[in-house]
């Protein structure tokens, strides 16, 4: 499961980057001290989009994951994933949860390295 979903789980956080997959801002890579993958963009975003980047893969893997098994029945495979996914992105809910309480909503989110910083317009 895990070697399914984290892949399309950072690849779908990539797709709602300002300049998607052909900007030479997206990085992907791998951090050994938390030993996980991630995906950053190290160009300035809205606040807004921020929020939708950090959302994107529980929404969508989790909503496509309960479609697939109300039309299709029972799947371990899709259950563990859907698990498996919503475990993973605690730290995407941690990161909207933060960014509303802290960030003001005019300003401009950016990624360095690992960290995220905000400017005002």
């Amino acid at each position: 499961s895990f070697l399914i979903f984290i892949p399309i789980h950072e690849l779908i956080h990539a797709l709602f980057f300002p300049e998607n997959l052909l900007s030479k801002n997206v990085f992907f890579g791998f951090t050994f001290k938390g030993f996980a993958p991630f995906v950053a963009y190290i160009g300035e975003m809205k606040w807004n989009t921020f929020i939708k980047v950090l959302l994107a893969p529980f929404i969508i893997i989790t909503l496509l994951g309960f479609l697939y098994l109300i039309i299709f029945g029972r799947n371990e495979l899709i259950e563990h994933i859907i698990v498996f996914n919503a475990l993973g992105a605690c730290a995407d809910c941690l990161g909207v949860f933060l960014i509303l309480r802290q960030v003001p909503h005019y300003a401009i989110v950016k990624n360095k390295k690992i960290r995220t910083y905000c400017k005002n317009k």
